[in-house]
């Protein structure tokens, strides 16, 4: 993983909006295979917004909704905002 600046910046913001990391009682909680991706590419989450923040600081991204994982289908999806901070752009 000491290639994590080579990938496409997309990639990145996918893994940081899409997920389904969440807040139960104050302490984050969810998947291990989500939390070594964070982990990796150096996302943080702020518990009490749902805000998804880079390490550097370039991009944030916010959930407005999650629809979690059907077993059936096979998949989970979001809704997210995001925004470049480097160029003020919404994502």
């Amino acid at each position: 993983m000491d290639k994590i600046g080579t990938f496409n910046p997309m990639t990145l913001i996918v893994i940081g909006g899409c997920h389904s990391l969440t807040n139960i009682e104050g302490k984050l909680v969810g998947d291990p295979l989500e939390w070594s991706s964070f982990e990796a590419l150096a996302w943080n989450v702020n518990i009490n917004s749902g805000t998804t923040t880079s390490k550097s600081g370039d991009y944030s991204i916010r959930q407005i909704k999650k629809f979690l994982f059907d077993s059936q289908l096979k998949w989970m999806s979001c809704i997210a905002e995001g925004k470049h901070h480097g160029g003020g752009k919404s994502i």
